[in-house]
């Protein structure tokens, strides 16, 4: 692993400084991989120099891959990926590679990795004895990043692009004599799938924090309270339930983090993808289209089915299921961690998302307590009854539940008090989880500000 140039500056948030790069050499042999061999860090560099000799065993070139991975050595979090760029064995001719690789998902154009590789027998020579006549022969000592060329690497042939994700112009007059590759249909969907830190996909978690924050605003909502199902509103769920079967593909196209390597195979992402959330995703969004198209058909008939469905016991639960999307939030809070580079935004995004759990789970007791309290009949003593909330407005009721929960976490009061068994429980489990969510929450933002 001789240099690169024109590396990112992952550090460039005020008082950061410059990346400090290192590279991964990986070792892919079929459906594994494992790491080789590692550079020592270059400090504040963005045209390193490593001339570091590594040695790769049990290599086959008709199977195995190489991967080169750049990373920024972060202090007390993950390391930024700079960029990386793959090498199957296939492309690397009898007599060894010189040149320059373009770096893929480095983020800035013209990245380049300079690599040299050579092919040894196993048990011919000694690991030393490799590494003497490698040093000797290249003249690793001597190269500076001055020697690099200072022309972008070619860019990537369509008809030539094997792993979807890179291009390699690797001296092609000598791959005329090896065998002919054969790709199928389903390997040449590798080059449509994205990597963790390629900007169309963090625009995308970007969207899909939105909509998460959406449903879990709006079903427990309309679970609760009588809403109208209006134009804008059918219009708005019609666009959440679009961008959720869209994100079913999007996430086939999607590349994850696999022990420390970036997993960018099409047909890997899709057999993950049906181990965890595939069939989950399916049923949450015909559920969507269902209770849309229910809808509708309600708006066109005065004594529609649909109306019946929606509002019994079954249509709630059904679309209380589709709170299940709320686990995905985990993730996205990793990957929102990988974007934090100094203490200050790290309290910030701890802080942000600390807020964010108090209010959903403030939303969620504000709905449950309001669906209690909503009685069934005009006979029915509930607090809502009590409270002459029956003809007001959804937000007046609304405010009032939230008035009444604030006060579950504080030593306020208010007129609101529980009527029944049913409410009277619920008061007291609020209070619990006021009391003890509350008090995290402000010892959490207390140590932060101590640190």
């Amino acid at each position: 692993v001789v240099s690169a140039s024109g590396l990112r500056d992952a550090d460039w948030v005020p008082g950061g400084g410059v990346s400090d790069p290192y590279c991964v050499v990986r070792h892919r042999k079929g459906s594994e991989t494992k790491d080789s061999f590692q550079t020592h860090v270059i400090q504040d560099s963005l045209n390193p120099v490593w001339n570091h000799f590594g040695y790769v065993p049990d290599f086959s070139p008709d199977r195995d891959t190489l991967e080169f991975w750049i990373y920024d050595k972060d202090f007390g979090k993950e390391h930024d990926l700079l960029g990386f760029a793959i090498v199957p064995g296939m492309k690397i001719p009898h007599e060894g590679l010189d040149c320059s690789l373009e770096l893929v998902d480095s983020g800035v154009h013209q990245a380049s990795l300079k690599i040299k590789i050579t092919f040894e027998d196993d048990g011919q020579q000694e690991v030393d004895a490799l590494i003497a006549i490698a040093l000797d022969t290249w003249q690793l000592a001597g190269l500076t990043a001055e020697s690099l060329p200072s022309t972008p690497p070619p860019r990537r042939p369509p008809s030539t692009d094997l792993c979807g994700t890179h291009s390699l112009d690797l001296m092609k007059s000598s791959l005329a004599s090896r065998h002919p590759v054969t790709v199928n249909s389903i390997d040449k969907l590798d080059r449509f799938v994205a990597a963790p830190s390629a900007q169309r996909l963090l625009f995308w978690q970007a969207m899909l924090s939105l909509a998460i924050l959406y449903d879990a605003f709006m079903i427990p909502f309309t679970l609760a309270f009588e809403v109208a199902m209006d134009t804008q509103l059918l219009a708005i769920n019609m666009l959440v339930a679009a961008f959720w079967t869209c994100d079913f593909v999007v996430t086939m196209f999607s590349a994850y983090q696999s022990y420390g390597a970036t997993e960018m195979r099409f047909r890997f992402i899709v057999a993950r993808y049906m181990k965890s959330w595939m069939l989950p995703d399916i049923g949450l969004i015909f559920l969507d289209w269902f209770f849309i198209l229910s809808w509708l058909s309600d708006g066109s008939s005065v004594h529609g089915g649909a109306s019946v469905f929606r509002t019994s016991k079954l249509a709630r639960a059904l679309r209380a299921i589709r709170l299940l999307r709320l686990a995905k939030v985990a993730s996205l809070s990793k990957l929102l961690d990988q974007f934090t580079h100094s203490k200050a935004s790290v309290m910030i995004v701890d802080m942000t998302k600390s807020s964010v759990v108090l209010l959903v789970c403030t939303h969620l007791v504000v709905c449950t307590w309001f669906a209690l309290g909503n009685p069934e009949n005009e006979w029915s003593v509930t607090w809502v009854a009590q409270a002459n909330l029956l003809g007001m407005g959804v937000w007046a009721q609304y405010a009032t539940s939230i008035h009444w929960a604030v006060t579950q976490y504080t030593p306020a009061s208010m007129e609101v008090t529980p009527t029944n068994l049913n409410e009277r429980g619920f008061a007291v489990a609020a209070d619990l989880l006021g009391l003890i969510g509350f008090s995290t929450f402000i010892s959490s933002i207390t140590t932060m500000m101590t640190q």
